[in-house]
């Protein structure tokens, strides 16, 4: 897995303005007269101020460098004899240089020569003796020398990381790493749902270790009785509630770095199993969530866009969709944390309104009543608080019933049966809709193309009803 990584700058073009600064020669066509480098150094610093852990070594370095070579330039400038300043400016910045390129891969055991290490990284290897030099030699190397190693740092920089071939490819290899890992992701959460089809049997038989609402803080599997003695369990072959504990944690972990939950839905919708979905709705949350957006979009492209959607080749028909999943969905929805955030609830729904989403609005309301009805029948005291909550959701989602009712029907559910339209829709028909009616006729716009017979070519004739001018009321039969 590919970690983001932190930079102090706030988009590439600021990198490459920098680039441009620093190498003006480079740059002979796009460069002013003004020499830009100590505004580079500048910009530097202000990196450094944000965190020197997040500032590349090698920025670090161009700026040390070139900040030596400015002081150079400025004691000519000015004709100062004295020039041991600057041969420790130069010193201290090529021996950073050579230790922060170095150090990071020194990695073995035992210690590998500074040359070996050089080599690898394409560094000439008299780099390294010149380190040597400006750290053990009671005499500095001379002024000379030191410029002539300034310059083949600063094109060692150049080529191996300034360059925008090299800066290019780096983000084109960033967006390959993307892109592996999102094929990495998908191929470990069909590996999960495999893994889950393979532990079916004991999620069926063990369905108290995982079931919501089940703490499971003692459980009797912990312990094997053997000749009279009590043994740890843990001593014996995995038993199925820690196998079923070890699954949900691979599940948790996958779903919560996981950034694109759609397709984590949509692979185990298709192919996990129905006691798959029921522990995801347990234990991952939000997931309930996440496959009621997943399901009413499906249903809308399905009804309204006459696209085949995964719903529809899984569930051929409304009632074998209703039948086989949207009954055990409801069913097996955590009441209290509906209430608790019914907001995000009622957004999905709103976004995505249609006679699914009406069904299962109805089918929630008549769960709460059920509910409340046993509660009552039981003669079960709860808390004041919980009953408010059940209270207002009740309220809430019957308004919202009776909202959705004025829009669809039962009939509704028959677009779903239709085979996909292989007919392009008309452009008036399929312009986006404001809202209300609008999405209503738009419905029926497709409707009437996918009922529209394949062998018929000539267009319909619209005919409206309007009033006669002078219509006269006569008997039956009588023209």
């Amino acid at each position: 897995m590919v970690h983001p990584r932190i930079v102090p700058w706030p988009d590439s073009e600021e990198l490459v303005e920098l680039k441009e600064w620093f190498y003006a020669e480079k740059f002979s066509g796009r460069a002013s007269d003004m020499d830009m480098r100590t505004r580079a150094i500048q910009r530097v610093k202000c990196y450094q101020s944000k965190g020197s852990q997040y500032l590349p070594h090698v920025i670090d370095s161009t700026a040390q460098i070139t900040s030596a070579v400015l002081l150079d330039e400025e004691r000519l400038a000015r004709g100062k004899d004295s020039m041991f300043a600057v041969r420790l400016s130069y010193a201290m910045a090529l021996i950073r240089f050579v230790n922060g390129l170095l150090d990071p891969t020194q990695q073995s055991q035992f210690a590998i020569p500074l040359h070996t290490l050089a080599q690898r990284v394409g560094l000439s290897s008299w780099f390294v003796d010149l380190r040597h030099w400006g750290t053990h030699e009671r005499e500095l190397p001379s002024i000379d020398m030191l410029r002539m190693a300034a310059r083949e740092a600063l094109e060692w920089l150049w080529e191996h990381y300034w360059n925008d071939d090299e800066l290019q490819e780096d983000e084109n290899s960033a967006n390959e790493e993307e892109s592996e890992e999102n094929e990495g992701f998908i191929a470990e959460i069909k590996r999960l749902v495999q893994a889950g089809a393979a532990l079916e049997e004991a999620l069926i038989e063990h369905r108290w270790v995982w079931e919501d609402g089940n703490k499971n803080l003692i459980s009797s599997t912990n312990f094997a009785v053997e000749d009279g003695k009590t043994t740890n369990h843990r001593t014996q072959s995995t038993s199925p509630h820690q196998r079923i504990h070890g699954y949900v944690g691979d599940c948790r972990e996958h779903w919560r770095r996981s950034t694109e939950r759609k397709q984590f839905v949509e692979i185990a919708f298709e192919k996990g199993r129905p006691i798959l979905f029921e522990l995801f709705m347990a234990k991952l949350a939000g997931f309930d969530l996440e496959v009621l957006q997943w399901v009413a979009q499906s249903y809308r492209e399905q009804t309204a866009g006459g696209k085949s959607t995964l719903l529809r080749r899984k569930y051929a028909s409304w009632t074998e969709l209703k039948r086989k999943y949207l009954r055990g969905y409801v069913s097996n929805l955590n009441l209290h944390n509906l209430a608790a955030n019914w907001s995000q609830w009622e957004a999905v729904i709103n976004e995505h309104s249609s006679f699914l989403t009406l069904w299962i609005c109805a089918s929630l309301l008549k769960r709460l009543q059920d509910h409340k009805c046993q509660a009552i029948s039981r003669k079960k005291r709860r808390k004041r608080k919980q009953t408010d909550s059940f209270i207002e959701l009740e309220s809430r989602i019957t308004a919202l019933v009776e909202r959705l009712s004025k829009r669809f029907s039962s009939s509704d559910a028959k677009l779903y049966d239709l085979p996909p339209s292989e007919h392009t829709t008309n452009t008036a028909s399929t312009q986006p809709s404001m809202a209300g009616a609008s999405d209503i006729l738009s419905d029926l716009a497709g409707l009437r193309q996918r009922l529209e017979k394949p062998s018929t070519s000539r267009a319909h004739e619209i005919k409206l009803w309007d009033p006669h001018p002078n219509w006269e009321p006569r008997p039956f039969g009588i023209l």
